[in-house]
């Protein structure tokens, strides 16, 4: 069993405040604080936080485009899982190192609009596919890369966990907040 934490979005425009824990079984994928989109008078605090989460969380701390932060962006687990947030999929790895030095915070203004749009696109969510054949063909081939059985990712907010075995890997997408995945 293992337990991810993934898009909290703490600090930023709609945050799951989710009780955080610690432990050999628990990884944070990413976007757990939202640096990007944090209140301009609040950055240095959210930025804190994200020290404290690669600090406690150590080499379980994989970063997210919204943590504005290019260090641990993916993991390899000793039982052959390969972690990252996911944005690396989307953009390419360079990329999501591109939009991770975006320059961080927002005025309150900008929330409150951001705010309004973000509600009706989590409702929306990312439907029910894990994703496309270049999204999946680029999730196996990481995995490959690292000699890796599964990939585990955040980043695309699906209303929950999907999971597909593709060309023999595993790959789960993760939804915004705590998940257990009971068979990691």
């Amino acid at each position: 069993m293992k337990i991810f934490y993934a898009d909290n979005h703490f600090f930023g425009v709609d945050p799951i405040e989710d009780e955080l824990e610690f432990g050999d079984n628990i990884y944070y994928m990413g976007d757990n604080v939202d640096v990007k989109n944090t209140l301009k008078s609040k950055v240095f605090e959210a930025q804190e936080f994200v020290a404290e989460l690669e600090k406690n969380a150590g080499d379980h701390y994989i970063s997210g485009n919204h943590e504005l932060n290019h260090r641990n962006m993916e993991h390899v687990t000793e039982d052959g899982i390969y972690l990252t947030h996911g944005d690396i999929f989307s953009y390419g790895e360079e990329g999501a190192i591109e939009w991770r030095k975006k320059k961080a915070g927002k005025s309150k203004w900008w929330r409150c609009a951001r705010g309004m749009q973000s509600k009706y696109k989590r409702k929306e969510g990312v439907g029910d596919k894990v994703g496309n054949e270049k999204f999946k063909e680029a999730c196996i081939k990481k995995a490959k890369e690292f000699g890796c059985h599964t990939v585990v990712i955040g980043h695309r907010h699906p209303k929950r966990l999907l999971k597909e075995v593709y060309k023999g890997i595993t790959i789960y997408v993760l939804p915004r907040g705590k998940t257990i995945i009971e068979e990691l």
